[in-house]
């Protein structure tokens, strides 16, 4: 297997080493219970696609999203208070003479942006927890990401206004502040988030917008398909430790070699700059372009552990791995899986093989409609599930094992 061509290396911060680099296994942390963490690295990519950042022993869930006007209120009101924040920022500098006063100002405001933040990471995770143990349902689950994803982005234009009138401070500095905020805001805006935000801001096309989730106390996978894409975000939070040590030493080719044994497939078949940098506290990402589309997973430095991975694929360049077909006496149903559950393609023709429209559901819950090809893509439930094509004169089910 062939090592990363590094094109661009960046260092944006380098945290305190110490001692030295441990086993290239993964360390087992201790729960925020107490409880051995089970880690999971990604699934075996030998099935010619990416690997994938399992979570085992989770609850599951499927909602199909829609506008939501209560979403975007809420966000609206939320993007009030941000840029009143900001003004008031501006304001009180222009108020002020003094350069130690000024400066001040600009440390409480950028602690209170990096609070925020950190509200907004414990909102994530008490979602995701309080919908594993069934407090919560998978939409409401959905709403509160897309509205972390929203904050998050008003939080880091935040952090650009404070860099750009803070600049106007002499002798101030708060560089490696304001990349420790920015790094947090980035792993809390994904494409995945995004594109539940525009399904609930009524952003999108207007079609079904079908999204799964798996959760458990230990982290999250969601899923979703559209505009051609698989979007996939996995979120380990037991495979993350705040003590700011990296075993890897700072050595970028180390950093690079594990991500290599977990993602051999996408290394193999990269395609443009492989992306690396230590982001804080120990911590990597590693972007990878591919035939299929594109990988970014973040690196524990500390756990030798993916604590989260974000992979954007596009859908006609999966490979099979099983193909299920049924027969009625006009449709001929053809639903092609493809590997580590990702998403199905349900095809619909006649006897000739020529496409025709169809009314797709899955497990009695409608899915959408095969387009002018005769085919819809959608997610695959975890368990066995049944898959029903419909026309205007004939239905045909059959049953699918994941």
């Amino acid at each position: 297997m062939k090592r990363f061509t590094v094109i661009a290396l960046v260092i944006l911060l380098a945290a305190p080493v110490q001692g030295l680099a441990v086993p290239t296994g993964p360390v087992d942390p201790a729960s925020a219970d107490g409880t051995p963490a089970s880690t999971a690295p990604p699934q075996a990519d030998e099935s010619n696609t990416t690997a994938r950042l399992s979570l085992s022993d989770a609850a599951t869930g499927r909602a199909v999203l829609s506008h939501n006007l209560a979403q975007s209120l809420s966000t609206a009101d939320e993007r009030m208070r941000t840029n009143f924040r900001v003004r008031t920022f501006e304001a009180e500098l222009s108020a002020t003479d003094s350069a130690q006063a000024r400066a001040s100002v600009a440390d409480e405001t950028l602690t209170d942006i990096g609070e925020r933040t950190a509200a907004l990471k414990r909102t994530e995770r008490e979602a995701v927890r309080s919908f594993a143990n069934g407090s919560i349902t998978e939409t409401r689950l959905l709403r509160t990401l897309a509205q972390v994803d929203a904050s998050a982005e008003l939080l880091d234009d935040a952090v650009g206004e404070h860099r750009r009138l803070s600049a106007t401070i002499t002798g101030y500095s708060a560089a490696d502040r304001r990349q420790a905020i920015a790094v947090e805001l980035a792993m809390l805006r994904t494409p995945v988030r995004g594109e539940l935000r525009e399904s609930f801001g009524g952003s999108g096309d207007g079609s079904l917008r079908l999204t799964q989730v798996s959760a458990s106390q230990r982290g999250i996978v969601i899923e979703t398909v559209g505009d051609g894409n698989y979007y996939r975000e996995a979120v380990r939070f037991d495979d993350q430790d705040d003590n700011a040590t990296d075993t890897f030493d700072g050595d970028a080719a180390s950093v690079l070699g594990y991500a290599e044994d977990f993602y051999g497939w996408a290394s193999e078949n990269k395609r443009g700059e492989v992306r690396l940098a230590g982001i804080y506290d120990g911590r990597w990402r590693v972007s990878i372009p591919h035939q299929q589309g594109s990988l970014t997973t973040y690196i524990d430095g500390s756990t030798r552990s993916v604590f989260r991975e974000v992979q954007t694929l596009r859908i006609d360049r999966l490979p099979d791995s099983n193909t299920v077909r049924a027969s009625g006496d006009e449709i001929n149903v053809t639903i092609n899986q493809t590997p580590h559950g990702g998403p199905v393609q349900v095809r619909a023709t006649d006897d000739a093989g020529r496409p025709i429209p169809a009314d797709v559901a899955i497990n009695d819950e409608p899915v959408g409609r095969t387009g002018n090809d005769g085919t819809l893509w959608t997610l695959e439930p975890r368990s066995y599930y049944l898959v029903t094509v419909s026309t205007g004169s004939e239905t045909v089910n059959t049953t699918v094992r994941p």
